[in-house]
């Protein structure tokens, strides 16, 4: 009602008539009414939608249509973008500020992208809208259990905030290989040599130095073990406990 400041009173003029052919109106008095605004929380809009990240690929702007906007202000003073559900250790939001005077940095304690700087409505929505989502991890998904993320937007006037708005992010995972370890010295390092005597067998390598991985599975479907240059295919054998 103020017209952002602009129009802080009302001047209110009285005139009375009484109707003669003379038009007999009095001399014109006036009030002045002092408007005293009640601040109104800014509002986000249009969130909502559900936007696919695939593991190893590019950051996915998650909301580009977001709208942004505050009745009885024309600036803004914060905003925060968090990752309120299926965060995985990793996990990264980021904006581009530039032409602004907003400052982003990002909380990775509470998942949190915080946008700070008195800067106008019109640039927090250019801002929030440029958001990004990516993850660093291997196991986006944790096993299937965080298939996707909750994005959560809400701005500031500094006064008050805006109810909270919600985005959806699809991971989709990209399978890695397992990896085998034969002694602790990392993947493709062969161990050294084992001596077999006949007719004892002997075991190829230290149980507690071999060790089998898998980044995003937790189970496995089968192995290999094989002699690549066996010198008798028929006696040279492998053999393998696999009780329990």
């Amino acid at each position: 009602p103020t017209n952002f400041g602009g129009s802080p009173t009302r001047t209110v003029s009285w005139v009375v008539d009484d109707g003669s052919a003379s038009n007999h109106a009095s001399a014109a008095g006036t009030t002045t009414v002092s408007v005293a605004a009640v601040n109104d929380a800014p509002v986000v809009a249009n969130a909502g939608n559900t936007v696919t990240f695939t593991e190893n690929g590019a950051a996915v702007t998650v909301d580009s249509a977001l709208a942004v906007s505050d009745v009885d202000s024309t600036n803004l003073a914060s905003a925060t973008v968090t990752i309120s559900g299926g965060f995985v250790t990793g996990d990264t939001l980021a904006a581009t500020t530039t032409g602004t005077t907003i400052t982003a940095s990002y909380d990775a304690a509470n998942h949190r992208l915080n946008l700070t700087g008195a800067d106008t409505v019109a640039h927090y929505q250019t801002v929030l809208a440029s958001v990004t989502y990516t993850t660093a991890s291997h196991n986006p998904t944790n096993f299937g259990a965080n298939p996707t993320r909750t994005v959560d937007w809400s701005v500031s006037d500094g006064a008050l905030s805006s109810a909270t708005q919600s985005t959806t992010v699809v991971v989709a995972a990209v399978n890695d290989a397992p990896v085998v370890d034969l002694d602790g010295a990392g993947a493709g390092i062969d161990v050294g040599p084992a001596t077999f005597t006949a007719p004892t067998a002997v075991s190829i390598v230290a149980a507690s130095a071999l060790t089998v991985t898998d980044i995003d599975n937790q189970s496995l479907a089968g192995a290999t073990v094989t002699i690549t240059n066996a010198q008798d295919g028929v006696n040279e054998l492998l053999a393998v406990t696999t009780t329990g």
